[in-house]
């Protein structure tokens, strides 16, 4: 048994002294590396997904069957809205939206952020604003127990286009969802369905 512990201690010294010597790299260094490089695919699939997730067309999609449930009609993608959407989320990439926005005359919009370093997608942002049906009452037209405005600016049956953008924060400090919606919802005294 000593024999054989001295034979692995001589193994590694040589596999050091190569690894030194000729450039090749120890076992350790090899697996460092292949973790890295298993990290970064991972990563990239991840990426991948997200972009996936938060697609005009899984926006509308989901946007759509949540409101088909409560019977208001489909919305269509517009680009122009699309834009303004990422237009916002650019500029708070920076802070992360660590403020509340100042209201946007003219336009319905819905916010979702996540804070930490974790890929948050566009379908995270509707289950938030979906869940929101909660707290409200249809029969008061109002928020009962909770926020549920997100969710009534998103079955809007005036609301006819939509458009979203999503952004991770600087120094990947969170992530921003961002939909906008055109005509606007939440307009006191009506209905959103």
């Amino acid at each position: 048994m000593e024999q054989d512990a001295k034979e692995e201690h001589a193994k590694e010294e040589r596999n050091t002294k190569d690894s030194r010597g000729s450039g090749r790299a120890t076992p350790a260094a090899e697996v460092v590396k292949q973790d890295e490089e298993r990290t970064a695919c991972h990563q990239g699939q991840l990426q991948r997904a997200a972009e996936r997730l938060s697609s005009p067309e899984f926006y509308l999609k989901y946007h759509n069957a949540i409101r088909e449930h409560v019977g208001s009609p489909a919305l269509k993608w517009d680009r122009e809205i699309e834009k303004h959407a990422r237009n916002f989320v650019n500029a708070h990439s920076v802070d992360c939206l660590a403020k509340k926005p100042s209201i946007s005359s003219g336009i319905g919009w819905n916010i979702a952020r996540s804070w930490g370093n974790y890929t948050f997608v566009g379908g995270e942002a509707l289950v938030q604003w979906a869940l929101q049906h909660e707290n409200y009452d249809h029969v008061t037209n109002s928020c009962v127990g909770g926020e549920c405005h997100a969710f009534t600016q998103l079955v809007w049956k005036q609301s006819t286009r939509l458009g979203c953008a999503r952004v991770t924060c600087h120094n990947h400090s969170g992530t921003l969802v961002r939909c906008n919606y055109e005509p606007p919802g939440n307009i006191p005294g009506q209905r959103p369905y």
